[in-house]
């Protein structure tokens, strides 16, 4: 199995996954708090958290994996962007910007090649966990 490919493919379904499943929710309902036991962030506040944490960590992280600029997390305040940004923060803009994170992610994910050429490493007679398993 091609673990590169299959990621890739994943971080691609899985956001297209996510913005199906926002797009479920009402417009009138995007912006409210759900009701005690199921969570304390808004669908609009969980769309922000993707874009910024894809945005400030993850894209970072998988730059300095393939020898881009070093980063740190220091300094960086979700909640006080979110305060910031809150509102600016469209439904349908954030997330065309999650998927062009996503599409980043796919293209450093491209130029990349698993550990030792081989995807996951694994000990003589041991399978990768594949997509299925």
């Amino acid at each position: 199995m091609d673990e590169m490919r299959w990621l890739s493919d994943e971080l691609r379904r899985s956001a297209a996954g996510y913005d199906w499943a926002v797009r479920q929710v009402p417009k009138d309902r995007l912006d409210l708090i759900p009701p005690a036991g199921l969570g304390e962030w808004s669908t609009l506040r969980h769309v922000y958290h993707l874009v910024w944490y894809e945005r400030e960590i993850a894209l970072p992280t998988m730059r300095l994996w393939l020898d881009g600029p070093p980063f740190t997390e220091e300094g960086l305040d979700e909640e006080a962007a979110w305060t910031a940004d809150r509102a600016s923060v469209e439904p349908q803009a954030w997330l065309r910007t999650f998927a062009a994170g996503r599409d980043e992610q796919r293209v450093l994910l491209a130029g990349s090649t698993p550990p030792h050429g081989q995807g996951c490493e694994r000990p003589a007679g041991a399978r990768c966990r594949s997509a299925g398993s």
